[in-house]
């Protein structure tokens, strides 16, 4: 998978390019000497046809060019494009192939890009670790975009590295992710228009959100400008005579570009517009001649100076904006769109409040924004669209040909015991953010032993009441796609808009967790489904999720304790053992978009945290003696986590094997009791349910989640269902119909009697490969005197559950708490009150980055050999620090010294299952996520040495930097995703 994408954007009267790192997206690189001055989009081509230069070098060499027969420069072409056979005319009308010049403008910025890229990373970066992105206007359609790709193929860009995004589209994404207004701009039906304003061109776009999340054009027009420079040009030859300026130029280039740069200093609308007039000083080369021409004395011009009164200005701004309007309104009527419900603004007057303003008084009822620094958000945006692309189309890759190559000289490493923070909060409040199920629980620092979980939870359906200390993970949006509601309160309220027939645009998501459980190609635009099948950005979901949890928390705080500020408080989210780094890595970044300081929070293991709480509530001998081995089970609704602990001196723990589990949850029992309804009652019955009475749809869930936990299973030979009477009435009409097989024998009334043995299948259909798991587990050597399991979780609850693994665990004592739902969560208030409880924990991985290491030709391969400052080293080496099935205690720190040899600093992190990997490029080596390090410019890079630490001995991969010289420590992020 790529890891840089590059943007290019040739627009109609200038071009820009920028980079951004796949781990940080929304940090764009472009270059300061191209983007601090404007760069016409000018190619000039020599009298054999070739290119010689690009931009404002193009037409500062056009000058002396111009002496020299046949050479040609093209300015303002790209509006000229049609399609591939286009032509585009130079400076004296001559036709050229639009496609040989647009491939010049290409290659010239591709070339500037890459050089841009290689001195801010090193010049062994290789273009393949590149994906670009160009930009295509919109009026330029399919076929556009079939033209803007063979130019970029004949430059030389790989068409398997390369995508198109169009302008409207790209800005739209920007302001979707970064501008807390443009949010709405995803909800599907949304209609909007795109106003983007290049120089003296406006393109139009209408576009609308689908519910597959992507979005359709209605159309694509443009029109004049709102250009402040073009009013300063009307008003010179309004003053010396038309034809001034192109006279100007023809006979003093160099003065003619000077100008043009002075006068785009001065086209800032809103600064303007606070002064009187406007001073602008003329070239003395315009005055000579405007003084031949110019046919009566006007005032305002006082030797070079000339005032311009800014009402006139404002005036001519106002007619503009109107004249915009006016446009928009009949390419709406033309086009049959009314429902316009949105106007985002970007381009060159994208920043002016007065436009804005101007705009929102015109159309009444839109909603009008601007994102900052409009003249970069199609660039900004088309960066975000690639790393879309690349997250979305491609699969994560083991082979590091396309990674970026180490820019640092890695030196000695060491191995210390870091100092450990024993800060403490005035609170401690946890989260447990569950498939089914979530809740909170807290503790004051002056009272840690009395931990509280919160029991306000309340439902409109009396069923729900065994799940008063939980609520379910639940989350409702409404049609603008802003949240609404969580838990009970949004199942109950959907179900209300559902039964008044008012729910058209409202979207429901639940049990949306799993999307995060062995997803290898999770990233930041992974999407999670609604109950309809719609997709959405699960980051924001479960942002919304654990925002709400935390406001929830804080007013339950605040009522009970005056003084309490947020700072106080440390929160602790809880994910499963087995959980991938990429995923831990997007529970943090959504609980930080949650509003939650990074640096006040802590992630918990749920089968560690769910042991704490056993051990210290549940006074069993065995769990009080030191060296006693116990496994934790945490049976949730999605997975089942495990872990296996011993006790230690001082009330800590030791982790002595690796995390295990799978998706073994009591989810995978409610799908069989829904797949045999459907057997039962007909096909489809459980959708046509949810769409008409969702009220019943959640009393039938929870009235079985009532059973599946409670009910003996085992000693009954049936068991009953409550079936709703609407569902009831569904049923019936579907056998009227010949829809269903026949009516059962076993469904009578408002009844559905269940063969236990049906049940118990369900059970063990998950039950089955547990208990496997469980059994290799405790026939390994290191674990065979293992007697006590800890069952936790929601599902552990249920009475089969815990008789089925009685039976088959013989000689094993099993501990189930009581309220074993809450283990989770008041467990891990516990560990944010003692975080190193754990004192170490065993790697799943063999964890290391890659460095250049001394060449020895008997021990390396020799097409590994690279010629690396100075010396002969060789690449892709692994440089294991912790290994696989390695017990690393929790203060357990390595510290890799390094010397840059870049702007920026890139150390990428490997793992493998293998417990001595020799290369990165070796199988089962995989690319686990990338550090970054800014290093400064005006400084010798050999004076910059810096110490990388890594802790492992954590539930999160803990890294920091200090920077010798002066002392000052930052910390770092692998990025995973």
């Amino acid at each position: 998978m790529s890891l840089v994408v590059a943007v290019l954007h040739i627009g109609a009267t200038e071009s820009k390019y920028a980079f951004s790192f796949r781990y940080k997206p929304t940090k764009i690189y472009s270059e300061n000497a191209f983007a601090s001055r404007r760069q016409p989009t000018s190619v000039l081509v020599d009298k054999h046809g070739q290119f010689y230069a690009f931009g404002r070098q193009a037409e500062e060499h056009y000058t002396d060019a111009n002496q020299k027969v046949g050479w040609r420069l093209f300015e303002r072409f790209k509006m000229d494009i049609k399609d591939t056979k286009s032509t585009v005319r130079d400076c004296e009308g001559r036709t050229c192939p639009a496609l040989d010049i647009y491939e010049m403008a290409i290659k010239y910025l591709l070339g500037r890009l890459m050089k841009f890229i290689r001195d801010i990373l090193t010049n062994l970066f290789e273009e393949s670790a590149v994906f670009f992105i160009i930009t295509v206007p919109d009026t330029w359609g399919k076929i556009g975009k079939q033209f803007t790709l063979e130019a970029a193929v004949k430059a030389g860009i790989n068409k398997d590295a390369v995508d198109l995004s169009f302008e409207s589209e790209a800005a739209a994404l920007w302001c979707i992710n970064t501008v807390k207004e443009g949010r709405i701009l995803q909800c599907p039906g949304h209609i909007y228009i795109v106003i983007n304003h290049e120089s003296d061109i406006i393109h139009i776009t209408v576009l609308e959100a689908t519910p597959e999340g992507n979005v359709k054009s209605a159309f694509s027009e443009s029109c004049d400008g709102i250009l402040v420079e073009k009013y300063f040009l009307q008003y010179f030859e309004r003053i010396f005579g038309k034809g001034i300026l192109q006279e100007f130029r023809k006979h003093n280039t160099m003065s003619y570009f000077d100008f043009m740069d002075y006068l785009e200093g001065k086209k800032n609308i809103d600064v303007i517009l606070t002064q009187p007039n406007i001073v602008v000083r003329l070239p003395r080369e315009l005055i000579e001649i405007g003084s031949t021409n110019r046919k009566r004395h006007d005032s305002s011009i006082q030797r070079d100076k000339m005032r311009i009164e800014v009402s006139d200005l404002k005036q001519w701004l106002e007619d503009g904006v109107t004249r915009l309007v006016e446009i928009i309104k009949a390419l709406l009527i033309k086009t049959n769109q009314k429902e316009i419900q949105s106007v985002l603004l970007v381009g060159g007057i994208a920043d002016s409040m007065f436009v804005q303003n101007e705009l929102k008084t015109k159309l009444p009822g839109i909603n009008v924004f601007a994102p900052n620094e409009g003249n970069w958000t199609v660039v900004k945006g088309a960066s975000l669209f690639g790393h879309k692309t690349v997250s979305t189309n491609m699969t994560r890759t083991t082979n590091s040909k396309n990674m970026l190559p180490p820019n640092v000289i890695s030196k000695k490493t060491t191995i210390t015991k870091a100092k450990l923070s024993n800060k403490k909060f005035p609170v401690v409040a946890a989260f447990d953010f569950g498939t089914t199920y979530s809740g909170y629980a807290y503790s004051y620092e002056y009272n840690e032993q009395n931990i509280k979980a919160n029991d306000t939870w309340r439902s409109n359906d009396a069923s729900a009441s065994l799940n008063s200390l939980k609520t379910p993970t639940t989350v409702l949006l409404d049609p603008q796609g802003h949240f609404h509601s969580f838990g009970f309160e949004a199942e109950d309220e959907f179900a209300r808009l559902i039964e008044e027939n008012v729910h058209d645009g409202w979207r429901l998501f639940r049990r949306f967790k799993m999307i995060l459980h062995n997803n290898k190609d999770l990233s930041r635009y992974t999407n999670v489904e609604d109950i309809k099948g719609k997709p959405f950005p699960a980051l924001t979901i479960f942002a919304m999720s654990i925002k709400y949890l935390r406001e929830h928390l804080l007013k339950a705080i605040g009522r009970q304790t005056l003084g309490i500020e947020e700072s106080d408080i440390l929160y602790v989210l809880t994910v499963p053992a087995i959980w991938d780094v990429a995923a831990k890595q997007f529970m943090r970044e959504a609980a930080e978009e949650a509003g939650i300081n990074n640096d006040r929070l802590l992630l918990a293991f749920e089968s560690e945290v769910a042991a704490l709480w056993c051990v210290r509530h549940f006074r069993h001998d065995i769990l009080q003696l030191i060296g006693t081995k116990y496994i934790v089970i945490d049976l949730g609704g999605g997975t089942a986590d495990i872990t296996v602990h011993e006790r230690q001196p001082d009330g800590d723990v030791k982790v002595i094997n690796q995390p295990t589990g799978g998706a073994w949850g009591g989810i995978k029992v409610d799908e069989k009791f829904f797949e045999y309804l459907e057997q039962v009652l007909g096909k489809g019955i459980l959708e046509e349910l949810r769409n008409t009475d969702l009220e019943d749809y959640y009393m039938l869930i929870r009235d079985f989640e009532n059973k599946k936990r409670s009910d003996p299973i085992i000693s009954n030979r049936f068991t009953t269902v409550r079936i709703p009477s609407s569902m009831n009435q569904i049923a019936r009409n579907r056998q009227k119909e010949n829809k269903t097989p026949g009516e059962s024998k076993a469904f009578k009334a408002d009844k559905l009697r269940i063969d236990s043995s049906i049940i118990q299948g369900w059970f063990e259909h998950t039950l089955r490969p547990l208990l496997e798991h469980i059994k290799i587990l405790i026939s390994q050597r290191n674990l065979a005197d293992v007697r006590t399991i800890m069952l936790v979780g929601g599902f552990a609850e249920s009475l089969y559950v815990q008789n089925r693994l009685k039976e088959e665990l013989s000689g094993i004592k099993l501990i189930v708490p009581e309220e074993a739902g809450l283990a989770v969560v008041k467990g891990a208030v516990i560990f944010g009150q003692r975080p190193y409880v754990f004192a170490s924990r065993v790697m799943s991985y063999t964890y290391g980055i890659e460095v250049y290491d001394e060449f020895d030709e008997k021990l390396h391969l020799a097409g590994k050999r690279v010629f690396v400052d100075g010396r002969w080293r060789v690449k892709n080496c692994f440089q294991p620090f912790v290994r696989a099935n390695e017990a690393i205690p929790v203060d357990h720190c390595v510290t890799q010294y390094i010397t840059p040899m870049a702007i920026v600093s890139l150390i990428s992190v490997y793992r493998s299952l293998s417990v001595n990997p020799k290369y990165t490029t070796d199988p089962g080596c995989e690319y686990l996520g990338m550090l970054m390090i800014e290093n400064p410019e005006n400084v010798s890079f050999n004076t910059q040495e810096k110490e990388v630490s890594f802790m492992f001995g954590n539930t999160e991969i803990l890294v920091s930097v200090k920077h010798i010289e002066t002392g000052r420590e930052d910390k770092l992020i692998i990025n995973c995703l």
